[in-house]
């Protein structure tokens, strides 16, 4: 025999007061899942103010508002796998409907929608945060290389004799046009490296014009020019041979 709850009583008569006119006592003890004798019986004790007295030596019954977060879930979690029968039957004993039961889980849903639509929006700020900061570092970074390249530059110059002009020796334009790529190599641009040195940027173009580099060759650069000669070497010998 199924045992039901004060509260559950009262709401149960609470809903068969208030049906609609198309809905018959009996379709509504059927979605309450209980007989409709008990149905009436309840219905004649809560006309008399009965109902609510007959079990007063019971602890007060907790409202569906009532429960926290954590009983809540648990009853959820305790449903999952019930059928509805069963989930009904469960759901009297705790004086709930399964309707409260159905109505939680939406919101667990809904909150859960939130909190993961927050999670992505605050990925998606940091990551647009992190690039915008990577940014100013390298931003920085050739700054701070384009200032000490360019500070180099300047006591090489001066070491060198000061700044050039246009009647300089070839020996001089291919001294300043190596500290001037050297400053390049190492951040600097090239408009601002020339001004440095005293020359225009067109002027070290002009004297460069034709040329393939003035910098220092690599130690590739060294083995593979040394091959090549062994190779032209051994090619003659070869042909007089």
């Amino acid at each position: 025999m199924s045992v039901f709850s004060q509260e559950f009583k009262v709401q149960s008569v609470e809903k068969a007061l208030s049906r609609r006119p198309e809905q018959s006592l009996k379709q509504i003890a059927v979605t309450l899942g209980v007989g409709y004798s008990t149905l009436q019986k309840w219905i004649r004790l809560a006309k008399k103010n009965q109902l609510e007295k007959t079990e007063s030596n019971m602890s007060k019954e907790k409202s569906p508002q009532d429960w926290n977060t954590v009983e809540r879930f648990e009853a959820i979690v305790h449903c999952h796998h019930l059928t509805d029968d069963q989930a009904s039957a469960y759901c009297r004993e705790q004086g709930i409907y399964l309707h409260h039961l159905n109505t939680w889980k939406a919101e667990f849903l809904s909150e859960s929608k939130s909190t993961e639509s927050v999670y992505k929006q605050a990925q998606t700020k940091l990551k647009q945060e992190n690039k915008r900061l990577h940014k100013e570092l390298n931003r920085k970074e050739k700054a701070l290389s384009e200032t000490a390249a360019l500070l180099v530059l300047s006591k090489s110059a001066k070491r060198s004799g000061g700044k050039g002009g246009r009647l300089i020796a070839y020996s001089d334009r291919q001294h300043y046009s190596a500290l001037i790529d050297e400053a390049v190599d190492n951040g600097a641009r090239q408009k601002l490296a020339c001004e440095l040195v005293g020359i225009s940027a067109r002027t070290y173009q002009r004297w460069n014009r034709g040329r393939r580099t003035l910098r220092r060759p690599t130690t590739a650069q060294y083995s593979a020019c040394a091959q090549s000669i062994i190779r032209g070497h051994q090619a003659r010998n070869h042909h007089r041979d």
